[in-house]
């Protein structure tokens, strides 16, 4: 009789407690990315600035198709000219020196006025980077954005940055400046989780 009224006192019990207020799948990932970032204890708040901005753009455009054509034909014009130097008459000469110079000057120029244009914004915000145990996330004032390590297309490093490729052009600019003594790691980090190595190439680790 007595485990019978105890029954019933604990699921009145149960029914009187307030339900609480179930979780989202988004509340919850964040939750887990940040428990991650305190235990890897690898974050780090830096945008890039215009040397980094112009590392990241100027390799992008000539580790590309389009960009390494565009080189090619600027040098195969050069070359006209020195060889057809005296069989062309001078507007004609002229004309294709002035081609070769945007060709092979012109993106480089529009490319470096880019960077200083990004760098210099003054609606940029602040980037934090935090390397995590499954992926990389990037704040920007109240967004996130956050790519696994298996969705990583390749990654890639300039003298001033790493580049975390989403697709061929596509890229999550980190730059080196603000990892200091910790670049190694990131680094070390990258090595471990992304499979095929192949994506991978490093100046110096």
């Amino acid at each position: 009789m007595e485990d019978i009224q105890s029954t019933e006192v604990n699921e009145q019990a149960a029914q009187s407690e307030p339900e609480s207020k179930p979780v989202s799948k988004r509340e919850a990932r964040i939750k887990e990315i940040q428990e991650q970032a305190e235990k890897t204890d690898l974050v780090f708040d830096g945008t890039p600035n215009e040397k980094e901005y112009r590392s990241f753009l100027l390799y992008n455009a000539y580790t590309n198709s389009m960009g390494l054509f565009s080189v090619l034909i600027g040098i195969l014009c050069v070359v006209i000219l020195v060889i057809g130097r005296n069989a062309m008459n001078a507007i004609n000469w002229y004309t294709l020196l002035l081609f070769a110079l945007v060709v092979l000057t012109g993106y480089p120029i529009f490319i470096m006025f880019q960077a200083k244009w990004r760098a210099h914004d003054k609606m940029a915000l602040p980037i934090r980077y935090t390397f995590l145990i499954d992926g990389v996330k990037s704040n920007v004032g109240d967004d996130a954005f956050f790519v696994k390590w298996r969705r990583i297309f390749k990654v890639r490093e300039t003298k001033y940055d790493i580049l975390l490729y989403l697709d061929k052009t596509r890229a999550m600019i980190v730059p080196k400046r603000p990892l200091g003594d910790r670049e190694k790691d990131v680094k070390g980090l990258i090595d471990r989780h992304i499979v095929n190595k192949k994506r991978v190439r490093w100046r110096s680790l």
